[in-house]
């Protein structure tokens, strides 16, 4: 029988069945992790993006494909977010026009801090990092502690740069620097 990392150690299982530990429970961890990830992303790191998300009410979709026309997407009010962001490699491709050089971020996010702000991110919804904007392409739920299904921990967002054409808030003159919700005290 496989042994549960975090249940209890009086090693009889006939007189005491596994137990989750007898001094540290599933919210004690939780507040913990909540608490290192607070002081860790706003007081030390720092790093912040913007997320847009897309309103999925608001925004017309395609009779036949059910998507998002390009230009009539409908978008909530940004979020400014502590997160841990990191810049992929980026990749250069030769076209008939000359080189293209392909920008792409992951960015972390702690699920306790989405959770009591009511954002979930989505795969389509925008993040402006380093003054430059990126579409979420793939978002999934990160799970670290001890691989168990109970302990997710955050959103694992991979986004890749996205042209003028297609996503330009400030450009339209649709929000002002002002209209932007913080996360917290920033």
């Amino acid at each position: 029988m496989a042994r549960d990392p975090i249940s209890s150690l009086t090693g009889n299982t006939d007189l005491y069945p596994p137990t989750r530990s007898l001094f540290f429970g599933v919210q004690d961890l939780d507040g913990l992790i909540s608490e290192i990830h607070t002081e860790l992303l706003e007081i030390v790191v720092k790093q912040s993006v913007v997320l847009f998300m897309i309103d999925e009410d608001s925004t017309p979709a395609h009779d036949l494909y059910n998507e998002s026309m390009p230009g009539q997407k409908s978008f909530r009010p940004p979020v400014r977010l502590y997160a841990r962001v990191e810049y992929t490699q980026p990749v250069q491709a030769s076209t008939q026009f000359g080189i293209e050089t392909k920008y792409s971020i992951n960015v972390y996010f702690p699920k306790f801090r989405l959770l009591e702000l009511g954002v979930v991110p989505k795969a389509g919804d925008f993040v402006e990092y380093d003054s430059k904007y990126f579409e979420l392409t793939t978002v999934r739920e990160y799970d670290l502690i001890y691989g168990l299904p109970e302990f997710k921990i955050g959103y694992l967002c991979a986004g890749i740069a996205t042209r003028e054409e297609v996503f330009s808030p400030h450009k339209a003159g649709t929000y002002n620097e002002g209209d932007i919700k913080p996360d917290s005290h920033m």
